[in-house]
């Protein structure tokens, strides 16, 4: 619940700079989003922009459903927020606008713990990692087969919601 800045330029001196409550309950992630700012995603459904040198609210929206999991600076006024709802939204925190609507861009079937940022640089193929670091542990045809059952899962589950009607 508290975000707690430690000046450890010095590791055999660090000590706490800055402590503040940022939310009513656990914070699920912390993250720089401009100089000087920061993101907190709490388990309260707030979303936080802070100034991290006095403590200062910049600004705070809720998620409209779901807990928001994770936030990346996207430039100096806006973030991408991810959630267990499956959502990414962006945000421009400095105007207060969710700039994809109110429920962002779904992700389907996917509860996003973690979101990070790519770089212009990362376009230059010699900066790219040379040999994979993901090892396979099936065979691609169990995958395959896994990735059919989950796009027909989908389906029967978007076809019920199509469906639905509620009854009076």
């Amino acid at each position: 619940r508290t975000v707690c800045i430690w000046d450890v330029s010095d590791i055999r001196k660090a000590h706490v700079v800055q402590t503040w409550l940022a939310a009513d309950n656990s914070i699920l992630y912390i993250a720089p989003v401009a100089d000087g700012r920061l993101v907190t995603c709490s388990a309260d459904k707030y979303i936080k922009f802070w100034n991290w040198e006095t403590g200062e609210l910049l600004h705070s929206t809720q998620a409209a459903r779901g807990i928001p999991a994770a936030a990346v600076m996207l430039d100096d006024r806006t973030a991408a927020i991810g959630g267990g709802d499956a959502s990414i939204r962006i945000y421009d925190w400095h105007d207060g606008k969710d700039l994809m609507g109110q429920y962002g861009f779904i992700a389907m079937d996917y509860a996003i713990v973690d979101v990070c940022r790519v770089f212009l640089d990362d376009a230059e193929e010699a900066r790219w990692t040379q040999q994979p670091i993901l090892y396979r542990t099936i065979p691609r045809s169990v995958g395959e087969d896994d990735a059919k059952t989950a796009i027909e899962s989908a389906k029967l589950l978007l076809k019920d919601a199509l469906g639905y009607k509620e009854s009076s």
